[in-house]
């Protein structure tokens, strides 16, 4: 009960701020479920002590409760964003108000809250040790942004090896989590716990992989983010398809078994591909104009993407986090500017550093998205646009109001580009530069200057590769967590 409580306080939580946002405005129906979403969340934490087991009504009104503050949110998102009029914000917030107060007087009607004290009769079920381990660490604790975040690894194949820094800014895109330190924070208790393994780690001791503690614990994660309906999971036909619309997808396609996707996907918030062959994934998983609030967008390992699957992904305005197979373009079109919420774009890979493949080019856009806060992959700037547009992007800069953070990385070769503007990236906290053999002189004295110029950059957080690396004196080999 912990688990489901916990996970929709969360849910609620952010959309009840988000709709504090708006109510001031001539419609008033969100003051009316902002109220709603609250009076609901406060009298299921105030009984969660007093019910054990989760029945099959609990758990579909669970389920209900989730969409509706989902919805919700989303309704806020896409207003904010300019992708719905006045009117139809209006005509929706009417509609989100109605299915609020049915949701809750089905709560009423049916007696979702037990009579005090009855549950607590009820014998304890025996669990195995690592999951009454699990319950005491929650019992008590209704951290929604927590379970939420121990409820995404079911997102990943079993026995994945999940790398923490994508994952964390996952949970910080989705709203799971507020801040990228709350992110940091919940890791961490699960490695405290020991529900969740480090399985590598890097040079300097943080650890870079993870995965959950064994099959048991994966298992109940697994079973309770089923009956929340959290995640959906697509691996073949024999898929049981739940009722309502995904938020999160994540498909893994078997060889020569076609897929059971849900009629609509035009609610899902996160969709992860985990596929290697460009013949084993259904065509219509890549049709990007069948998805209406995407905010996380995982095809790192996905080879099958064609220019017309690429061109329509920058058509997901709500997209916070973007991530693409190295290699599968060779530059960012200017279409990019649509996503301007964008917080993180990576295209890297494991390509060797001093080669030229897998870099890619990039125009203005990416640089003045206003909240890209991380850049990874091997990136140059277009040389036809340098001039042209600099002056664009110096005032951007120098009036602060990038937030690009991580620039991991950019080339530097005989063309000029992101060494002109590094001095002026005032929030960079973590920098790497591949050096061409090409470099020119010139472009190595103005590297040179803006590093001696930027004083966030400390040795572990300026990394350079290549035959030039000895270029800065500031300048150390050392691994670093992407």
């Amino acid at each position: 009960m912990e688990f489901a409580v916990a996970a929709f306080s969360a849910v609620a939580g952010v959309a009840v701020l988000k709709l504090n946002s708006v109510k001031g405005r001539p419609n008033t129906d969100a003051r009316s479920i902002s109220a709603d979403l609250n009076s609901i969340k406060a009298t299921m934490l105030d009984h969660a002590d007093h019910v054990r087991p989760m029945s099959f009504l609990r758990a579909e009104y669970f389920a209900q409760l989730r969409a509706l503050a989902c919805d919700i949110e989303d309704c806020i998102d896409c207003f904010n964003a300019k992708m719905t009029t006045d009117a139809d914000f209006a005509d929706k917030i009417a509609r989100l108000k109605e299915s609020s107060k049915g949701t809750t007087h089905r709560i009423h009607t049916f007696g979702f809250i037990p009579v005090q004290g009855a549950a607590a009769q009820e014998p304890a079920a025996a669990v195995p040790a690592e999951i009454e381990n699990l319950q005491c660490l929650m019992r008590g604790k209704h951290d929604g942004d927590y379970l939420n975040c121990l409820l995404y690894f079911c997102l990943f194949p079993p026995n994945y090896h999940v790398r923490t820094k994508p994952l964390m800014r996952r949970w910080t895109a989705e709203g799971l989590v507020g801040r990228e330190q709350s992110a940091i924070s919940n890791l961490d208790k699960f490695m405290e716990s020991s529900i969740i393994r480090s399985t590598q780690k890097s040079s300097n001791g943080k650890v870079k992989r993870c995965q959950p503690t064994g099959n048991t614990i994966r298992q109940y994660i697994s079973q309770r983010s089923m009956s929340e309906n959290f995640i959906l999971l697509c691996h073949g036909a024999s898929a049981e398809m739940p009722e309502g619309h995904p938020r999160r997808l994540s498909v893994h396609p078997c060889a020569n078994v076609p897929l059971n996707l849900p009629e609509s996907l035009s609610d899902v918030r996160t969709l992860a591909v985990f596929s290697t062959a460009a013949g084993d994934l259904d065509e219509d998983v890549l049709r990007f104009s069948n998805y209406k609030v995407l905010r996380v967008l995982d095809l790192k390992e996905c080879a099958h993407l064609s220019d017309g699957h690429i061109q329509a992904i920058y058509n997901q305005e709500l997209m916070k986090y973007l991530s693409i197979k190295s290699g599968i373009i060779d530059r960012v079109p200017r279409e990019i500017g649509k996503l301007n919420q964008l917080e993180t774009l990576d295209l890297s890979g494991s390509s060797n550093c001093d080669d030229a493949d897998g870099i890619v080019t990039v125009y203005k856009e990416v640089l003045l998205l206003p909240k890209l806060k991380h850049l990874l992959g091997k990136f140059q700037l277009s040389r036809r646009d340098f001039f042209v547009w600099r002056s664009d992007v110096e005032r951007f800069l120098r009036a602060n109001k990038s937030v690009l953070e991580t620039l991991s990385g950019f080339v530097i070769g005989g063309r000029n580009g992101f060494q002109q503007l590094l001095s002026l990236m005032r929030q960079l906290r973590k920098v790497k530069i591949w050096c061409k053999s090409d470099a020119s002189q010139e472009n190595l004295g103005v590297l040179s200057k803006a590093i001696r110029k930027s004083s966030v950059m400390a040795p572990e957080r300026l990394i350079l590769s290549g035959p030039c690396r000895s270029t800065s004196e500031h300048a150390r080999e050392s691994s670093w967590m992407k």
